[in-house]
């Protein structure tokens, strides 16, 4: 069997990842649409492969995956806050961040429902 990349590496991982506290730019290229909803999917089948959830709770999971862009939301209020520099600036980042998160939640609802083994190429596309 071949060793985990970086990327399953990290995850498979349990542990949180450490990042700085304040990020200096956000740089949002090309169409980010795809590469979330492909990021979303791969997660959920990761996951819920290593995790060995059952068809019902991949249902249940997928089912919850409207909620997802607000708890995301909910636990990065901080660091975009911090990146706000005037009010137009604040409503822009936060309706991006939000916009984001909606493709990314709607990549793990199908990653839950419909697992497919082939996404971290795919997904490397995206990033490359």
């Amino acid at each position: 069997m071949n060793s985990p990349t970086a990327l399953q590496q990290v995850l498979l991982s349990d542990a949180p990842v450490r990042t700085p506290k304040r990020t200096a730019i956000l740089v949002i290229s090309g169409d980010f649409r795809g590469g979330e909803f492909v990021g979303g999917r791969l997660y959920a089948t990761e996951r819920a492969a290593r995790l060995r959830w059952s068809p019902v709770r991949r249902v249940l999971q997928a089912l919850a995956s409207p909620l997802i862009p607000f708890v995301r939301l909910g636990r990065d209020r901080r660091l975009l806050n911090a990146a706000v520099g005037s009010p137009m600036d604040g409503a822009n980042l936060w309706l991006h961040a939000f916009v984001i998160a909606i493709f990314h939640a709607a990549g793990e609802a199908a990653g839950f429902v419909l697992p497919r083994t082939d996404l971290l190429a795919m997904y490397s596309d995206f990033e490359c």
